[in-house]
């Protein structure tokens, strides 16, 4: 009597128009069904098949199927920037055969947004179908980690919502996978405690022979034991690590893992987070980490960018070097470019591009709000490039000169400060967005008394 039967199982999700989605990897079949209706989404149709006790219905192929179901939302959700979620499935039906069907052979194809990802949907499901069950138990992981992860962070609409969970999910992320260059690492560190270890036994303690042998292999294991155990091997370095084997490593983003796990530490491991004030927009909850920078969407797009390395994909690198433009060094850099008088070096727009040291701009500012350099310090790194910096950006729209000038608008440089006070009152007459803007500074400890004074004084009236 036969003890399993075939099923197959079938799930639609609407797509958009531009949409046209193809490929297979193991047992599954997802493919664009189009529509001539002007009107109506085109569906994407996912085929799983599988087996099925001959005892179950065909309801429980449902059951069976669902982890495959879950990695190709996972999938989905990757290439696209979207939401793909279980909860989107509009259609769904299942189907016992006797015999399996052969499954088709497709020509992958992915388009998502206008942009064609069918190179790398290719690659990713060449290596899905070569892997053996542990790889493929990895990768299954990391895009089931991210989707959950972006989901969150899409439901919360930077309202802060479930902005701390989706932050802890996307470091898992990075948790999970720098635990595949680990043993590198250790190798990595036994070979050079080993090569120092054979030329201070051999060289200057002068053993040599099988005693020479023994006891480097002993010291080494003892070294290596004390590192294990100390705050060398931290999950930074297990990150940083992780990043120099996938050439994403440099001053700026050795800074951003040390934001998150900050930020990771303050969510996992709790502390107080009463405020007295918000500012725009207002939180349902209070946050358990506080940044600057929008670490939500940054960690959305390194986390990709970092699997998308990992197994050979080209995607998210134009996401991921726009990103990177706007990240700052350690301050510590920042603080020896400017003692070192590094900003008369350079022009303005070499200023922009980071040629030295990568630092730019918007790091220097950065830095200020985040009060790693003093007011003078400001000062004296823009007085140079301020005048060309406003004027190259007539945008009212960009930030970057904005809070230059409202900066420099208190610079002891009298010339300096005319000159920034003008360029506030010619450029920006929006009320709402100067009061939004100092309650930021505010929210902050960032003291402006000229902007303040000018904002309670009405705004359009011109001063000096």
């Amino acid at each position: 009597m036969k003890s399993l039967n075939n099923f197959i199982q079938t799930s639609k999700i609407k797509l958009e128009k531009s949409d046209d989605i193809q490929f297979s990897f193991l047992s599954a079949t997802i493919k664009t069904e189009k529509t001539a209706k002007p009107r109506t989404q085109n569906s994407l149709v996912i085929q799983i098949q599988g087996e099925v006790k001959a005892h179950d219905s065909a309801s429980e192929a449902a059951r069976y199927s669902r982890p495959t179901l879950l990695v190709t939302l996972g999938i989905l959700s990757f290439f696209s920037g979207r939401d793909f979620t279980v909860y989107q499935v509009t259609e769904s039906s299942s189907n016992i055969t006797t015999q399996a069907p052969p499954q088709e052979n497709l020509v992958a194809r992915c388009i998502f947004n206008g942009s064609d990802y069918s190179k790398d949907i290719k690659t990713l499901c060449n290596n899905i179908n070569n892997n053996t069950p542990h790889q493929n138990a990895l990768l299954f992981s990391l895009l089931d980690r991210w989707r959950k992860a972006q989901s969150q962070l899409i439901e919360s609409e930077g309202q802060g919502l479930l902005e701390d969970e989706s932050l802890l999910s996307f470091f898992h992320v990075l948790e999970l996978l720098s635990t595949e260059y680990s043993p590198t690492q250790k190798l990595e560190v036994d070979e050079k405690i080993s090569s120092f270890l054979d030329d201070l036994v051999t060289n200057t303690f002068k053993h040599s022979g099988p005693s020479a042998k023994q006891k480097i292999s002993e010291k080494t294991k003892l070294i290596t034991s004390i590192l294990a155990n100390g705050d060398l091997f931290s999950i930074a370095s297990k990150i940083n690590y992780m990043l120099e084997k996938l050439n994403l490593l440099d001053s700026r983003t050795k800074n951003l893992v040390q934001k998150l796990v900050q930020a990771r530490n303050s969510i996992a491991h709790g502390r107080q987070v009463f405020i007295d004030r918000f500012i725009w927009p207002l939180p349902p909850f209070f946050m358990l980490h506080s940044d600057l920078l929008n670490l939500g969407e940054i960690i959305r797009i390194f986390t990709a960018r970092i699997i998308a390395k990992h197994y050979g994909l080209e995607h998210w690198q134009s996401e991921w070097i726009e990103s990177l433009s706007i990240l700052s060094p350690p301050p510590d850099i920042i603080r020896t470019f400017i003692n070192n008088g590094d900003y008369k070096k350079i022009d303005t727009e070499d200023f922009h591009k980071g040629t030295m040291d990568l630092i730019t701009p918007s790091s220097i500012t950065e830095a200020y709000i985040n009060k790693h350099i003093s007011l003078p310090d400001f000062e004296r790194t823009m007085e140079k490039h301020a005048a060309n910096i406003m004027a190259s950006t007539p945008e009212s729209s960009d930030a970057e000169p904005f809070y230059i000038a409202i900066f420099l608008a208190d610079a002891q440089a009298p010339l300096l400060a005319g000159l920034c006070r003008r360029y506030i009152q010619d450029n920006y007459a929006s009320t709402s967005t100067l009061k939004n803007c100092l309650r930021f500074l505010e929210h902050y400890g960032i003291d402006t008394p000229w902007f303040r004074e000018w904002i309670a004084s009405g705004i359009n009236r011109k001063t000096e």
